[in-house]
């Protein structure tokens, strides 16, 4: 019910959220096999995560993403993959759509807590925050010449 009660707060106001709760979200609903659903908030964390970790300018974070990809494997492990990528495709412009649409109120430096910088007390070297809509369309343009 937890579960279920923290999906639901997390999909009512998805924008307070950082990409790990949309991912924890998406891997939900592929649990559940709500390959729509799933593959949704997946991509959607991933491009949030993309977006995020460019305005970080910290390289030891480039490979984010494909740690939050390999969740997704560890937690579904019984994912169809025929559907979910069938679902991917499917979901590849709404998520960009979405993605402007909701605005981005959780703190867009998440992704630090995750930098070896965190560790050895590097400061943070973020873009300034008026780069952010130059690198947002930059992300929608590869993410859709990756679809």
């Amino acid at each position: 019910i937890f579960q279920f009660n923290m999906a639901n707060r997390i999909g009512a106001n998805p924008g307070i959220y950082n990409p790990s709760a949309l991912l924890a979200l998406g891997i939900l609903r592929l649990r559940h096999k709500d390959y729509e659903q799933g593959a949704f908030f997946v991509r959607a964390a991933l491009l949030r995560t993309y977006i995020d970790v460019q305005l970080s300018q910290d390289p030891s974070l480039q490979g984010l993403g494909q740690i939050m990809t390999q969740q997704v494997h560890q937690f579904v492990p019984n994912l169809n993959e025929e559907a979910f990528f069938k679902a991917w495709d499917a979901v590849a412009d709404e998520v960009i759509t979405w993605d402007k649409e909701v605005p981005r109120l959780y703190d867009r430096r998440w992704a630090s807590l995750h930098s070896i910088g965190f560790y050895t007390q590097k400061p943070l070297n973020y873009l300034p925050l008026s780069e952010e809509p130059r690198i947002i369309e930059e992300a929608h343009d590869l993410f859709l010449n990756q679809s």
